[in-house]
């Protein structure tokens, strides 16, 4: 270090008393700081807002899709009779979509295999289930748009009926 001290004496004498006194100045520097914190603090919360009304549109289509299923369970096992389509612009008025935003699947199983389309009973002995699946599809436009314009969203749920 000895070897950079006539260096560091060469620099004072040369640099004005205005320059070593603005130099070593300290006011000021928290404003510096938060003018170049204060963008990246802001699209962090903005992000985050973001999210949040993102993850609660995915609430609100499952929650639609669950109402769908309690009107299928409240049906019994009687649910061949329950109308789809009543049941979809009911979904669908839930969820803020179009009905054809709105899928409903019905199957049977019969000993744990899917039967065929069109198959409305089990024969004999078989173990008989029913299931019911909705699916609603919509799409999420975030408010401030940092990380898409539209973001594709489903909300689904099932149940086994019988």
């Amino acid at each position: 270090m000895r070897g950079l001290a006539p260096f560091a004496t060469v620099g004072k004498r040369l640099a004005s008393p205005l320059a070593l006194r603005i130099a070593g100045c300290q006011r000021g520097l928290a404003a510096v700081e938060m003018a170049l914190i204060a963008p990246l603090l802001i699209v962090l919360v903005l992000g985050v807002a973001d999210s949040t009304m993102g993850f609660n549109r995915k609430m609100e289509l499952n929650h639609a899709a669950q109402s769908g299923i309690e009107e299928y369970t409240a049906a019994g096992t009687n649910w061949a009779a329950l109308s789809s389509a009543n049941v979809q612009t009911l979904v669908a008025g839930y969820a803020g979509v179009p009905a054809s935003d709105v899928t409903i699947t019905k199957w049977l199983e019969c000993n744990n295999v899917k039967a065929a389309t069109g198959v409305s009973a089990c024969t004999g002995t078989q173990t008989t289930s029913q299931y019911v699946r909705i699916t609603v599809n919509a799409t999420f436009d975030p408010a401030f748009g940092f990380i898409a314009s539209a973001i594709p969203m489903t909300g689904a749920a099932f149940v086994r009926v019988k």
